[in-house]
């Protein structure tokens, strides 16, 4: 989770990422994640992943568990359409 939260929380110094919103805290973040994961709007499958998409407080929130491992395993998520750093 720590790695999301410092390359997607606003104010990112990582080139090329999008941010949650700055009204955001880390809480936010991960509880959007969480959501995602739960309770996903829509699962797409591409390649050795499954995406997950929740739009939480109006923000999409995506998500992406690698499937081809056993257990499956968290991968990422972050907001397509924020902020870009």
């Amino acid at each position: 989770m720590e790695r999301v939260l410092s390359k997607h929380r606003h104010g990112s110094k990582v080139p090329g990422k999008t941010w949650f919103p700055p009204s955001w805290s880390d809480e936010d973040i991960q509880r959007a994640i969480h959501l995602s994961l739960q309770e996903p709007h829509e699962i797409t499958p591409f390649g050795d992943k499954l995406g997950f998409e929740k739009v939480v407080q109006q923000v999409l929130a995506w998500s992406h568990v690698r499937v081809d491992t056993d257990p499956p395993i968290f991968w990422n998520s972050y907001p397509p359409h924020g902020e870009a750093s």
